[in-house]
């Protein structure tokens, strides 16, 4: 028989046994627990950090952004008949004159010879925007001696480049700012388009009408356009930066699926300064990057950030 002590023994290796099997088990599930939280903030570092948002609808007008410069919509150089100098200006710039009424005065200045002062008439009504000659500077009836414009209306004169002239139509509407009034549009539309191109620089004249009731356009000014040459109602539109070009010219986008992107190439239409229609290959909803996107790849893991 087993003496008592012996007894004590066994239970005594047994207990010690059972108490390093448990903390080994503790040990391992540790490491195990450790190795899980190590590997998912491996994948947090892995994934690339990226901004989306929901395709939708929305209205949509392409618009051409042009520049060009602000004439009188008539507008006149005007010619002394005689040689001479201009003597006096009867009418100062910015005045505003009526057709026929005088305008200079111009001394023939011719030895031995005694001649009334010409007379220079305004041919049409409108505002003197400027002189071309000082005060007794020479006049000849081949050098222009100032200008005369109505600026009721204005034109606004801009090229159109070959690629778009298709897109141009009587009629079209035209925003116009200007450096002198930062905060205030003036609108307009197409009133003549050019039948031919300049042979220099390819492009087509096209002339915008422009109310101008309060005279703040003047002839002379740099204006910028803004040309809305189509519009279109309830397409499905993305952010502009989202779409990007493949090598041969193709358009895609990256959609976040789960944790993944995936690149989706899509038909683009038309786009405004801040949208880009999308014609086919997308759904509403889909969860766009738009930014982050130069960074991924088909299928990269990706973190959402906004």
């Amino acid at each position: 028989m087993i003496k008592k002590k012996t007894w004590v023994r066994i239970v005594v290796v047994l207990f010690i046994g059972l108490i390093i099997i448990q903390v080994n088990r503790g040990c391992a599930f540790k490491a195990e627990k450790a190795r899980a939280k190590q590997n998912e903030l491996l994948l947090e570092q892995a994934a690339i950090p990226v901004n989306v948002v929901e395709v939708k609808r929305s209205n949509i007008d392409e618009v051409i952004s042009l520049t060009g410069d602000v004439r009188g919509r008539a507008e006149v150089d005007v010619y002394a008949k005689v040689t001479g100098k201009l003597i006096k200006k009867v009418m100062e710039e910015e005045a505003y004159v009526d057709k026929d009424a005088v305008v200079a005065l111009v001394d023939r200045d011719e030895a031995a010879m005694e001649y009334a002062n010409a007379e220079v008439l305004a041919p049409i009504s409108g505002i003197l925007t400027r002189y071309y000659v000082d005060m007794g500077g020479a006049v000849a009836p081949q050098i222009p001696l100032l200008n005369i414009a109505d600026i009721g209306q204005i034109k606004v004169v801009v090229n159109i480049v070959e690629k778009d002239i298709p897109k141009i139509r009587n009629g079209q509407a035209a925003k116009i700012t200007v450096d002198s009034y930062p905060d205030v549009s003036f609108y307009g539309k197409v009133a003549t388009i050019n039948q031919a191109l300049d042979r220099m620089t390819r492009t087509v004249a096209v002339q915008i009408v422009v109310d101008n009731e309060k005279h703040l356009l003047k002839p002379g000014m740099f204006a910028k356009v803004k040309l809305y040459v189509l519009s279109k109602r309830n397409v499905m539109v993305v952010p502009v930066e989202s779409v990007m070009e493949t090598a041969g010219g193709g358009s895609y986008v990256f959609v976040v699926e789960g944790d993944k992107a995936v690149k989706k190439p899509v038909e683009a239409g038309i786009s405004d300064e801040a949208k880009t229609e999308i014609k086919s290959g997308l759904k509403d909803r889909d969860l766009v990057v738009i930014a982050g996107q130069s960074k991924l790849s088909e299928n990269s893991e990706v973190k959402i950030i906004q």
